[in-house]
């Protein structure tokens, strides 16, 4: 499912990053297209003044066959970056042009040509070009880009680009696709921030699946390891906050979101997870507001953004609303589905409620209450025990 394109304009300039046109003729290398992408999306959003579409906006397949007109009309942008990427043997070949999209006219076109080495040094430059472009409305002290400290194997990178490629899938198969490429992204850069922090994210996923602690004491490791490295990378800040919040370190927890999103404040995914730990907080005004937020940043964003403002109206009362938001989500996966059979159980809807649980349970047959329960971090135990008397009102086991 997709969220309308907004349509309401924004003061800053507004550039969308299209997919680089992969011309390799190896659609295997597809990922590598799509992790640089990427890669200039999350660099260019660290300007404040400077508003960047979200990276699953700008690969929708709306706006990515779309002309640089329509891509601008569809996602409410003022400029936008379109380009193709060739990379043959050792070499690299990147074309880029930002047009302006209320005339049409190209702002600048560049070519890129380097070893495989190069690319990081190609992406700065990338990033530079549209920072002097655009230089009357980025503050002068931000053009320069934060330190990330990729690795000088090129290798580790691309393990890396396959590893948060698989983590965005959230199935098991996919969680220990992402660790294999992780392992073998620090077998040859050990020190690379990035990949102990996908690493970090892999270990989280696995202590949702398994419940064992081992697993959250692993990524809460990993995660601070890869902050010590690079404490600039606001998503090494991120996925720190993440585990923090499921160690139950709150206010710490809070710490982490806030500084990840000072570094990068245009990061929609980070609103929208932070607007999840609102609803933990029992702040649930504050968690709706992160995650619409985060859908006006991102307005084709992925369905978990519905799963967290769900879960923010269901901790707040709302079971309408939970009910029609869950609804929402395309495929759900079986922690939503319970939070839809809760909810449907706060409006006295336990026949409909009872037939949500037997999904639940096709789905996961030994999912219980106590699982759910405990996985979820609460501040407050009375939201976990109404949120458990609403499962158990469905019909799900203790």
């Amino acid at each position: 499912m997709t969220a309308a394109a907004p349509t309401q304009p924004v003061e800053r300039p507004t550039v969308a990053v299209l997919p680089l046109a992969n011309l390799g003729g190896d659609p295997e290398q597809q990922y590598f297209s799509d992790g640089i992408t990427q890669d200039i999306i999350t660099e260019l959003s660290r300007f404040r003044s400077l508003h960047v579409i979200a990276a699953h906006s700008a690969f929708a397949p709306q706006a990515a066959g779309a002309q640089p007109g329509q891509a601008a009309g569809r996602l409410g942008a003022t400029y936008v970056l379109q380009g193709s990427i060739r990379r043959a043997g050792a070499r690299i070949r990147v074309l880029v042009d930002l047009v302006d999209a209320a005339t049409g006219r190209n702002v600048w076109s560049e070519q890129f040509d380097g070893d495989l080495r190069d690319i990081f040094a190609i992406q700065d430059e990338i990033v530079r070009r549209i920072a002097a472009s655009l230089h009357a409305r980025l503050e002068a002290e931000e053009t320069e880009r934060a330190s990330r400290k990729p690795p000088h194997d090129l290798e580790a990178y691309d393990y890396v680009l396959k590893g948060f490629l698989a983590n965005q899938r959230y199935t098991r198969d996919d969680n220990a696709a992402a660790r294999r490429m992780f392992d073998k992204a620090l077998a040859l850069a050990p020190d690379y921030p990035r990949a102990i922090a996908g690493l970090a994210s892999v270990h989280l996923y696995g202590w949702f699946l398994t419940e064992r602690r081992e697993e959250l004491d692993r990524a809460f490791e990993l995660a601070r390891r890869a902050l010590q490295l690079d404490p600039a990378d606001a998503w090494c800040h991120y996925i720190l906050g993440r585990i923090h919040l499921h160690l139950r370190n709150f206010a710490l927890a809070e710490h982490f979101y806030a500084r990840s999103l000072e570094l990068n404040p245009n990061d929609a995914d980070v609103l929208a997870s932070r607007g999840l730990m609102h609803a933990y907080l029992g702040k649930t005004d504050a968690a709706v507001s992160d995650v619409e937020q985060a859908m006006r940043l991102n307005p084709y964003h992925p369905d978990w953004y519905y799963e967290n403002l769900g879960f923010a109206y269901l901790v707040g009362g709302h079971h309408e609303r939970a009910v029609a938001t869950f609804h929402r989500v395309d495929r759900p996966p079986s922690w939503v589905l319970a939070y839809l059979a809760a909810a449907l159980a706060g409006l006295g809807r336990e026949a409909e409620a009872r037939a949500v649980v037997g999904r639940v349970l096709a789905q996961e047959p030994g999912e219980s209450i106590e699982r759910i329960v405990t996985s979820d971090a609460f501040l407050d135990p009375a939201d976990g025990e109404r949120l458990a008397q609403a499962l158990r009102r469905a019909g799900l086991p203790d």
